[in-house]
């Protein structure tokens, strides 16, 4: 079977190659799936995944705070995932992050919104009251890959309201801290996924 190339059944996703060096350190063995920024090239991804065929599928990499008490550096795990057309996928996160609290790790749970494009300033404030934690531009997309499978998104801050990307001095500390917050993940990612699978599979 092709899922038997997915060690533990687990396979990550994250759009960017340093978010993918990242996963990699912290999940040595596991399988990390580079699938490019933005939502042409995380629909072009869709069919990799379904090739691969594994059992559990993880979505990793940065985002942008719209709640302003997140700092760079922070974890937000996915309650739902929202695309641009208001269409939403509700996620099991609980037991995730009970277990990436007991690795010391700063989390939250809530809904991620995907945006086809960077958002900044008053759409961040828009978004923000609409319900939305964190912004991406992969996930509504990436999530569709997951059908029936277990799915987690993960996404560490990165920039915030009060430090938005275009400052380059500020982003490049918020990316430092978000790379050293997703090479922490691997134990608890590794023990939900296995715990994932074992469910699924029983």
């Amino acid at each position: 079977m092709v899922s038997r190339s997915v060690p533990e059944g687990l396979l990550v996703l994250t759009p960017l190659a340093i978010e993918a060096w990242a996963m990699r350190r912290g999940l040595p063995g596991v399988t990390v799936l580079k699938t490019g920024l933005g939502r042409e090239k995380s629909i072009e991804a869709l069919s990799m995944v379904d090739r691969i065929d594994p059992k559990v599928l993880v979505i990793a990499g940065f985002c942008g705070a719209l709640d302003p008490s997140l700092e760079p550096g922070d974890l937000v795990v996915a309650s739902g995932v929202r695309g641009p057309d208001g269409s939403c996928l509700t996620l099991e996160s609980e037991s995730l992050v009970l277990a990436l609290r007991g690795d010391e790790i700063r989390v939250r749970s809530g809904l991620i919104v995907s945006s086809e494009h960077l958002v900044r300033g008053g759409e961040r404030k828009t978004l923000y009251r609409a319900g939305g934690m964190a912004v991406d531009m992969e996930s509504a997309w990436l999530a569709r890959t997951a059908r029936c499978r277990p799915l987690a998104v993960v996404r560490v801050v990165v920039d915030t309201p009060g430090r938005e990307l275009f400052d380059p001095i500020k982003t490049i500390g918020g990316g430092v801290k978000g790379l050293r917050t997703l090479t922490r993940l691997g134990p608890a990612l590794r023990n939900w996924a296995l715990h994932q699978r074992d469910r699924v599979g029983a």
